[in-house]
């Protein structure tokens, strides 16, 4: 045993208080002689402490841990051998449990009032001190250099108290980040003729463009570690964040949004979409030169472009041959139209990429009439050369075209290569390139009459804000849930010889990483690999689908626009122009039939083609739908907030419904006030594939189950028990309705009063609601026969090395949709298709993928003006513990 005074002497850093001694004592075998080195048999040293109830450290006036001595609490000397530190070298890891003390106020990011989490509620933390050894150094030496260089990670800001080579502090806490993310957002446009499985074929496939930018500003809430270590120089420190090795909810973070999503370019970007959807934009304009490429009379030649296009090719005639379409200069039009899009469609691969982009930027600038900005802007990048060069850079403008080009991931882009395309968009500008394309841009954006849509503008920004906030907050927070222990969230090098250094540093080592990554700091940052840096630039690109792409729809579009035009619940935009769902949508509030039918069509087609590994539609690689589980009083109870996590497990989503429940209770102890709940089911072509894997008996009782569980999660929780919807859901979720319904048919449970007990009493459904309870039956039964035979059909496609029949995929597509039950009440249509298909998806997966579906809870706790969002994305099982 080896026994250290607490006194000043002991320690050379942030030691605070404490009087007696501390004890280092073997947890198996081996001799510790203080005046010898570790002998081999040594792996651990516990450490305890005598005469004292803590050991604090840290700074009086701000963040500092106390370290209590008992025998609950771990403290104690992890060893690690040459044969992974280097030969000769000892690795030593100083490790205690303990908690928060000191001046927190303003230090931690917190979370919104009412909600006690972590260390804002004075939770346990954690700390490590590793350094790296002679292996032939005296233990006793080496125990004391352990203790006489104690400091927190948060207190190596100063160029004198960097770490050393190989020396890693890690501070351990349960609490939020406060972070921001500047993207560049972009777009994917795709048409779609008609409603039907069989018309779904894209008229249309617009590469993604890119447009401004987009920055979020957010909290994440987690158990986190941040490290400090040398950096890459002398100058530099390094601070890495991960989620703790010990961490017990890995999927649950708790996140916020500080605000709306902020964008640049967007009232332009609604111009751009009219034209596209009337075919008057580039693309368009490409599309007719290759229809007409064999025209030779004007009588045909207007009949093809059609009136949308007659004044324009009109237009480009004067400019181009100079003179008036006709007859005799038809051909000599046509020519140039011809060597025009050939020269477009011959680029190089490499210098077509480039070319996209400048048709891009031209476009943008010139429709709001500051094409002198762009040159200038683009001048300035075309001189970069290096991060280093972003130094000098200056201009907002330019700035703008970095982020862009860069596609939102300036941290990571080559310098040179972005120069590189600056050149060729300067060219482009400039008529060097494609001089025939600026033509065609100038007369169509000059001949489109689109801008008394100012309506239609201002839904269109509210959508695209929706969309993107649903985009981003699904992914960052899956990007959390699946980020492995191993991986870093954020990993940078702060130059704290930098005027703004230790500035900087303070405020990352705190958690605040919101203003780290702006523009004017990053000459002074080393960016390495993190999932909350790296994986998350392209999550503002947006689907956006047209469903009955027709040019007589642009009325409707813009006169219609509040119900036609939505957010769908995975990010992506959907607008419809057919004529039936402008009608339905109209008058339907909430989720509809026709919204159904988009998805039930989609889905259905992954399940035929995924079975053949064929190509999907690439802009609908993700079809999503949503339920709304819940609109709850004022106060949620837990029993009810229990019946939103099982129906969360059942699905894959967490592995214990009963642990996070209890987890949240400690979390919320005043209660969870008021919750909202959403389940957004998001499917992609090859997730289908494993919803069939399964046993034909395996599907249906999984899909019993989630259909009960889901129609008590929307009829029944967060509902007075007076309320005739939740009368329903219980009786329907009576077993003996099940066993009344398959065995004497709906005449036997339908215009009868059947009485519920619960607690406090009994309640009776009125005889003429029973009707409902038999729909709500007859959808379980339905959902399970068509799955079934479904499954049946695929399997035999499968079996046989053939294309499912698309007769098959439109009967299930159909029945599913008329599987769903309108319910009075405001609940909408429920369809527990889409669930039990999620679910059907994780079983047969056997939950090893990761899907892109979650269940979203936002709870308001205290101050009601503030919510605390839970996202349940799904992670790999043995991520869970």
């Amino acid at each position: 045993m080896l026994i250290l005074p607490l006194e000043k002497k002991t320690f050379t850093r942030d030691f605070l208080n404490g009087k007696g001694t501390l004890e280092f004592d073997l947890d198996a075998g081996g001799v510790l002689n203080p005046d010898a080195p570790f002998a081999d048999s040594i792996s651990l040293v516990r450490i305890g402490g005598s005469g004292i109830p803590s050991l604090e450290f840290g700074d009086a006036a701000g963040l500092a841990c106390r370290v209590p001595f008992s025998s609950s609490a771990e403290s104690g000397i992890e060893l690690s051998r040459p044969d992974k530190v280097g030969m000769g070298k000892l690795g030593a890891r100083l490790y205690f449990t303990g908690s928060a003390s000191g001046n927190l106020k303003g230090l931690m990011p917190a979370g919104p009032a009412g909600f006690s989490f972590g260390i804002e509620a004075g939770g346990g933390v954690g700390y490590q001190r590793f350094a790296i050894y002679d292996a032939a150094q005296n233990a006793g030496a080496i125990i004391a250099d352990l203790l006489a260089g104690l400091r927190l990670p948060q207190h190596c800001g100063r160029l004198d108290r960097i770490p050393e080579p190989g020396e890693i502090l890690t501070f351990q806490y349960s609490g939020f980040l406060a972070l921001n993310a500047g993207l560049t957002w972009g777009y994917q446009l795709t048409g779609h003729q008609g409603m039907d499985y069989r018309e779904l074929h894209p008229v249309a496939d617009y590469e993604l463009r890119l447009k401004a930018a987009v920055s979020f500003g957010y909290r994440l809430g987690g158990e986190f570690s941040i490290q400090a270590s040398r950096g890459h120089s002398a100058n530099f420190v390094r601070l890495t964040v991960r989620k703790q090795q010990d961490a017990r909810f890995d999927g649950a973070a708790s996140f916020n949004l500080d605000a709306a999503a902020k964008f640049t370019g967007v009232p332009e970007s609604a111009d751009e979409f009219l034209r596209a959807v009337a075919g008057a934009d580039l693309l368009g304009a490409l599309e007719l030169f290759r229809k007409i490429r064999n025209v030779s009379d004007l009588k045909t030649l207007e009949e093809v472009a059609g009136k949308l296009y007659v004044g324009t090719l009109q237009e480009l005639a004067q400019t181009w041959i100079g003179k008036a379409l006709d007859n005799n200069s038809v051909g000599e039009f046509i020519g140039i139209a011809n060597r025009a899009a050939a020269d477009y469609e011959n680029l190089d691969a490499s210098v077509s990429k480039r070319v996209t982009q400048a048709i891009h930027l031209y476009e943008d600038y010139l429709g709001q009439g500051t094409l002198p900005l762009l040159e200038r802007a683009l001048e300035m990048v075309t001189g970069l050369d290096s991060r280093q060069s972003l130094v000098n850079l200056s201009d907002s403008e330019a700035w703008s075209i970095v982020d862009r080009l860069a596609g939102g991931d300036v941290l990571s882009a080559s310098m040179p290569d972005l120069a590189k395309t600056a050149s060729v968009a300067l060219d482009f500008l400039r008529g060097k390139l494609q001089p025939r394309l600026l033509d065609v841009i100038g007369v169509l954006q000059k001949s489109s009459a689109l801008n008394e849509a100012a309506a239609f503008k201002d839904v269109w920004y509210k959508r695209i804000t929706e969309a993107a906030n649903r985009s981003f907050s699904l992914q960052v927070n899956a990007a959390f849930a699946r980020a492995s222990h191993a991986e870093a969230l954020l990993d940078v090098e702060i130059d704290l010889a930098s005027q703004r250094g230790p500035e900087l540093f303070a405020a990352a080592a705190h958690g605040n990483f919101a203003g780290l990554f702006q523009r004017a700091n990053l000459p002074f940052l080393v960016v390495h690999q993190g999932v909350l840096t790296h994986s998350l630039t392209k999550s503002c690109q947006l689907n956006i689908s047209v469903f009955g792409w027709q040019q007589k729809s642009l009325v409707e579009i813009m006169s219609k626009t509040e119900n036609l035009i939505q957010a769908g619940p995975a990010g992506g935009i959907q607008i419809f122009t057919t004529e039936a769902a402008v009608k339905q949508r109209r008058e339907t509030k909430g989720r509809d039939k026709t919204t159904e039918i988009v998805e039930s069509n989609f889905l259905m087609r992954f399940a035929g083609e995924a079975e053949l590994g064929a190509n999907t539609i690439r802009e609908l690689q993700r079809v999503s739908a949503e339920y709304d589980l819940l609109a709850s009083d004022d106060h949620t109870t837990t029993e009810e907030m229990a019946d939103y996590l099982a129906l969360a497990e059942m699905v894959g989503l967490i592995p214990s419904a009963d642990a996070y429940a209890l987890e949240w209770k400690a979390q919320f102890p005043a209660g969870f006030g008021k919750v909202t709940a959403r389940y957004v089911v998001a499917f992609t072509a090859e997730s289908v594939r494993d919803a069939f894997t399964l046993p034909v008996t395996e599907m249906a009782e999984i899909a019993r189950t989630v259909t009960r569980q889901l129609v008590r999660a929307q009829l029944v929780s967060g509902r007075p028990v007076t309320d005739d919807l939740t009368l329903i859901g219980l009786v329907y979720l009576d077993p003996e309705m099940q066993r009344r319904y398959d065995t004497q048919g709906f005449t036997a449970i339908e215009k009868k009063a059947w009485t519920v007990r619960m607690p406090g009493g009994s309640r009776t459904l009125k005889p003429e609601l029973s009707i409902f309870v038999t729909r709500l039956l007859k959808m379980e039964r339905d959902v399970v026969v068509s799955l079934s035979n479904l499954s049946r059909v695929i399997n035999k496609a499968r079996e046989v090395g053939t294309a499912v029949p698309e007769q098959a995929l439109e009967n299930a597509a159909r029945k599913f949709v008329e599987c769903a039950v309108d319910l009075d009440g405001g609940t909408g249509r429920i369809n527990s298709f889409f669930a039990v298909f999620d679910a059907l998806i994780a079983a047969g997966s056997r939950r090893e993928v990761c899907r892109d579906s979650s269940m979203i809870l936002e709870i308001q706790a205290g101050d009601k003006s503030r919510k605390v969002t839970k996202y349940l994305t799904s992670a790999p099982a043995a991520k869970e513990s």
